[in-house]
């Protein structure tokens, strides 16, 4: 289908006085946790550190994709010499190169989420209004960790399996729906072999980082949470995280097909990356909107 990315259900803005911000030092922070050496310190080289990036943020055709990369914590370096970075400053050809890699790596693994305008939208009308991008992205962070923590073995320790509790029972519309959008071909597994269990997790920010590794923490507080600015510019698994959600987008807009007759003909193919900022979609953009 041919979609503009509307996002319904704002809230009509209220009349009555806001209460005053509390000031800096009053506000919740986030403790200081490991560094990555430090936590090579600490645990098993079995165990496993997990990066979350996304791409496709606020375009206006093709998905938004979530993506995470986990690895043991012995192979941190094997992915770093994969030439991973930060995805939006790679070229094309060198983010299908070093994706190559990771999808034939025996050491990284990943997850990609695809969500569309259509998800996205139905995300936030079940939620009754209150739902923001933000809040989509928090959820998929949630499904990513979740999965991974299924796939290598659960909570750390005994004492904190009563948390399961806590994080099945997000209303996490990807989770409810995961089945159809394997389905449709919108996710993409590749599950790890052997023993390790998850240890941290390292997060690009979506808003404010320090409010968001709070709200991480709240549902997995046996995991260690950095949420950063930049992560897939300063963590090798966030930036495997990042190529790989972006190379999912490309391959979408790349393959995009609309499915109403005749518009592929009418509109064509030359829409650039679908964000707004670029040339060539913006170019595309206004025939495709049609008179109005």
């Amino acid at each position: 289908f041919f979609f503009r990315e509307c996002f319904s259900g704002c809230r009509p803005m209220s009349s009555a006085p806001k209460s005053a911000p509390k000031p800096a030092l009053d506000r919740p922070q986030p403790k200081t946790e490991p560094t990555v050496e430090e936590l090579q310190e600490m645990y098993d080289g079995d165990d496993f550190v997990l990066g979350i990036d996304e791409a496709g943020r606020g375009p206006v055709l093709g998905p938004m994709v979530y993506g995470c990369a986990f690895c043991r914590l012995r192979d941190w370096d094997r992915v770093k010499a994969l030439g991973v970075a930060d995805s939006k400053k790679m070229t094309e050809a060198n983010r299908d190169k070093v994706a190559a890699k990771i999808r034939a790596s025996e050491f990284c693994e990943f997850i990609t989420v695809s969500l569309h305008a259509r998800d996205i939208s139905a995300w936030m009308q079940q939620r009754g209004g209150d739902t923001t991008l933000n809040t989509v992205s928090h959820d998929c962070a949630i499904y990513l960790i979740d999965s991974v923590l299924q796939a290598t073995g659960g909570p750390c320790s005994m004492a904190d399996t009563d948390q399961k509790v806590a994080w099945r029972h997000h209303p996490t519309l990807i989770a409810q729906n995961a089945g159809r959008l394997a389905a449709e071909g919108f996710s993409e597994w590749k599950a790890p072999p052997g023993r390790g269990r998850l240890r941290a997790v390292f997060v690009d920010t979506v808003g404010t980082s320090s409010s968001y590794q709070l709200f991480l923490k709240k549902f997995f507080p046996f995991l260690h949470v950095r949420v950063e600015s930049k992560a897939d510019d300063t963590y090798a698994i966030v930036g495997a995280a990042s190529i790989m959600a972006k190379t999912r987008r490309d391959a979408a807009i790349t393959q995009w097909r609309f499915e109403e007759p005749g518009l592929q003909a009418a509109l064509g193919t030359a829409w650039g990356t679908g964000y707004p900022s670029e040339a060539d979609t913006q170019k595309w953009l206004p025939p495709a909107l049609g008179p109005g």
